[in-house]
């Protein structure tokens, strides 16, 4: 039977060229947590040494609450705020070396949030 309670979704689509299109994940790592630095965790050492390194976070406390990216990272998607589903904050990097690597970014208030990164393979 369906459920009387409605859910929301934030989605960002993220457009890039230049990744293998046979197996393109590299190394996976997701992480939650409580506070005004979220951070993906560490991803096993990558296996490519070209990789791009994405990562995305949401923040679910419905305030409007600026990010700032991670070092070395640029923001592709910065929506601080949504009245009815989740803020949503994206980054990403080259690498040009086999590393262990990680996504975080810096928010202006301690917020209850979730982390993802993944190292896509470079052509």
């Amino acid at each position: 039977t369906p459920s009387s309670t409605l859910y929301s979704m934030t989605v960002g689509i993220h457009e890039y060229r230049g990744i293998i299109s046979v197996s393109p994940v590299d190394k996976f790592v997701s992480a939650t947590g409580s506070s005004n630095l979220p951070n993906s965790g560490n991803m096993a050492s990558t296996a490519n040494a070209n990789d791009l390194i994405f990562g995305a976070f949401m923040q679910m406390s419905g305030a409007n609450v600026v990010g700032n990216p991670g070092a070395n990272f640029s923001f592709r998607v910065d929506q601080p705020t949504s009245a009815v589903a989740e803020a949503l904050y994206t980054e990403d990097r080259i690498v040009s070396s086999t590393a262990v690597y990680a996504a975080n970014i810096t928010l202006a208030s301690s917020q209850s949030w979730r982390a993802v990164a993944v190292a896509l393979k470079g052509s």
